[in-house]
């Protein structure tokens, strides 16, 4: 895909349709601590679009929602709610078997899953891993973006733990995703400053690539058009997460209406343009 081909317009009306929440998920169970309950198929379908609305963003095909994963999923956010989330040195991808709730099952999902805690709407919680925030891997939003999530599910539940609520997006589900030389958040071309957050602000950019050495990428400057003004920064080096080796910096946060040249070391740069899409 052609990502600087496409216009202001065809962008905007994309996320006028595909962000927004039209429904609650309204979680259900049969009155028991532990059982694993549902929410409605609506929110699900709320959180696939979203999720298929930032792949979207970066050339990716869209995911599709695997029932099967998301019944697994419920299991493992009825398990991640009735727990205390991260912290006091349990790794919550790795619940023990002493947790309240704990089943095979729902350890399965917790391994094998995004986890996100007090948010209390499965869409919701996509633009939370796109923004990951105080998680310098970004290894949420890497699989978000990742080319071979294909498919996924999705639960949520309410309980006793620390954070009342927990959801879990299944993102081991591997499928033979397309072939792409990079994957940049924000892209090139077209941005809307909605897709760098209002809650959930997106303050480190990423780049992985399967056709750059990150070793070749040392060195980062951003050049805004309107006055030349220079941002050089020094990447980290970020781990896969579904990806190819990558990086990530963090520049000041753009305004709508700026345009950013990207320069990443020696060997390619892209411009970003941001716009307001309301």
């Amino acid at each position: 895909m052609n990502l600087t081909a496409r216009t202001q317009q065809q962008i905007c009306t994309r996320w006028k349709k595909d962000y927004p929440i039209t429904t609650q998920p309204n979680f259900k169970n049969n009155g028991t601590q532990c059982d694993p309950g549902s929410i409605t198929q609506g929110s699900i379908n709320d959180a696939i679009r979203r999720l298929s609305l930032y792949r979207y963003l970066v050339g990716l095909p869209p995911t599709v929602e695997d029932p099967a994963l998301s019944k697994i999923n419920q299991s493992c956010a009825i398990l991640q709610a009735n727990n205390d989330g991260p912290g006091g040195g349990v790794n919550p991808h790795r619940p023990p078997k002493t947790w309240k709730c704990y089943t095979p099952t729902g350890a399965q999902g917790s391994g094998a899953s995004n986890i996100s805690w007090g948010v209390s709407n499965p869409a919701e919680t996509i633009a939370q891993y796109m923004s990951d925030a105080r998680v310098p891997s970004l290894g949420h939003r890497l699989w978000c973006i990742s080319p071979g999530m294909g498919k996924t599910g999705i639960g949520l539940a309410k309980g006793t733990g620390r954070y009342r609520v927990a959801s879990c997006l299944y993102t081991f589900a591997r499928t033979s995703g397309p072939a792409v030389d990079y994957v940049a958040y924000p892209p090139p071309g077209w941005v809307p400053i909605q897709a760098m957050g209002s809650r959930h602000k997106v303050l480190d950019w990423s780049f992985n690539s399967s056709k750059y050495r990150v070793s070749s990428l040392k060195q980062v400057t951003l050049t805004r058009k309107s006055d030349n003004d220079v941002q050089t920064l020094t990447p980290r080096v970020i781990s896969r997460y579904g990806q190819a080796s990558g990086l990530s910096f963090r520049p000041r946060f753009p305004k709508a209406g700026e345009i950013y040249t990207v320069k990443m070391g020696s060997v390619f740069s892209y411009t970003v343009k941001f716009f307001d899409c309301r």
